[in-house]
């Protein structure tokens, strides 16, 4: 796994061309980008005014979906050309240089209305995702939510065929995400969290609540 300043060197030469790398007619790990950021927009609901915090916002096109819809949002990435292509596409929002593996950046606002991501978090292994996402649910105020998009699949089964599928573009240094493992994950930290596959390789995790895995 590459450090996060080799990741971030990666992430910057990669800027320019990262929005046509991902939309169109993409392919994996990209199939249903469109989709997903438009489910993690309708999962949170905006209403003019909320405050949003993404992470690990890349070139800012799910800041923009949010802010067109009036929210007050603050993007978070580790890589200042993408933040630069993220300025020059929303020049109202708010960004943050910042590694989410770090924590909640002393820059943000508390009791925000959501806590987004997309296709960030497969980038760590699923514990290191799980402390992320508790650690965000700290900062999100009263029916609030974490809403997390991503390269995922529902199964390990599943998981084994995408990699045999698309073999030659498969990264095995890349944690992706199986629901049937990060499901039980989260709730034992205490996240209750529900999975909506979006298309043949991602899906959206949205925590809203508390679980309560004792039972108490």
């Amino acid at each position: 796994m590459p450090s996060q300043e080799e990741s971030a060197r990666q992430f910057d030469a990669w800027a320019a061309g990262y929005d046509d790398a991902v939309q169109g007619e993409a392919g994996f790990p990209f199939v249903g980008y469109a989709q997903v950021l438009g489910e993690i927009v309708r999962l949170c609901a905006p209403q003019p005014g909320d405050l949003v915090v993404d992470m690990g916002t890349g070139t800012g096109e799910l800041v923009k979906l949010l802010v067109d819809e009036g929210c007050e949002v603050w993007g978070v990435d580790f890589s200042q050309k993408m933040l630069a292509e993220a300025e020059k596409k929303v020049p109202r929002a708010r960004w943050v240089r910042a590694d989410l593996a770090a924590g909640w950046p002393a820059e943000l606002p508390d009791n925000v209305h959501c806590v987004v991501s997309s296709y960030a978090l497969h980038h760590f292994p699923l514990d290191e995702k799980v402390r992320l996402i508790a650690l965000w649910f700290e900062h999100v105020g009263p029916g609030g939510a974490v809403i997390v998009g991503d390269i995922s699949f529902s199964t390990a089964q599943e998981r084994a065929a995408a990699r045999r599928r698309w073999r030659e573009l498969w990264d095995d240094e890349e944690f992706y995400w199986v629901a049937q493992e990060a499901l039980p994950a989260l709730y034992a930290a205490g996240l209750h969290t529900v999975y909506t596959q979006i298309s043949i390789c991602a899906g959206v995790f949205t925590v809203r609540t508390r679980a309560n895995p004792l039972g108490r």
